[in-house]
């Protein structure tokens, strides 16, 4: 019976493990754009990330992608950059309908003069309410006002990354800009 027991807390811990794996990222970016004929980037006046002020998420994003984009080579200025980055951000409530493992105990039954105890493991669902957030980075071409490229990161949202958006968001920037099509020249 202990042994169950035991047997069900590592099978728990092994499958939160396997889904606490970090961000989705997804990018995309126009084919015939050589991104290499940029050198200079800002940010827009007014980001989506912000309403009447500049909130402290967008301050986090524009310190983390203005070294992303300097360790490409890209030089920073607000004064008619090439590029122009611009950052979203959307929560979702969402539902999943998982499975949680469970012993079943059975009783005692006797078959050919021994005695034996019935006891299997199995799954009981559950619906687990979350929330999933999409942070996106876009990349505009200045002069003809157009996409070139877009970042995003897909994560379930958690009270300890809100808590730590500091330390969070580097992390996710680092991790969109890892699919950016120029790799870094300047290593961190």
């Amino acid at each position: 019976m202990l042994k169950n027991k035991v047997l069900l807390v590592m099978l728990t811990l092994l499958l939160s493990a396997c889904v606490a794996i970090g961000p989705t990222i997804h990018s995309n970016a126009t084919p015939q754009v050589n991104l290499n004929q940029y050198k200079s980037f800002g940010f827009f006046d007014k980001l989506d990330t912000d309403q009447r002020y500049e909130s402290l998420l967008s301050q986090y994003l524009k310190a983390s992608t203005k070294e992303e984009m300097l360790r490409r080579g890209f030089k920073f200025t607000q004064d008619s950059p090439d590029l122009l980055i611009n950052f979203r951000q959307d929560v979702v409530d969402k539902q999943a309908l998982k499975q949680f493992p469970v012993t079943h105990q059975g009783g005692y039954y006797s078959s050919g003069g021994r005695l034996y105890y019935d006891t299997w493991v199995g799954f009981e669902p559950y619906l687990e309410k979350y929330q999933q957030g999409t942070l996106t980075i876009d990349i505009v071409d200045r002069q003809q006002n157009k996409m070139i490229w877009q970042g995003a990161a897909v994560e379930e949202v958690s009270q300890e990354k809100l808590a730590k958006l500091d330390s969070a968001i580097p992390k996710i920037v680092n991790a969109i800009f890892e699919q950016f099509p120029i790799t870094p020249t300047i290593m961190p």
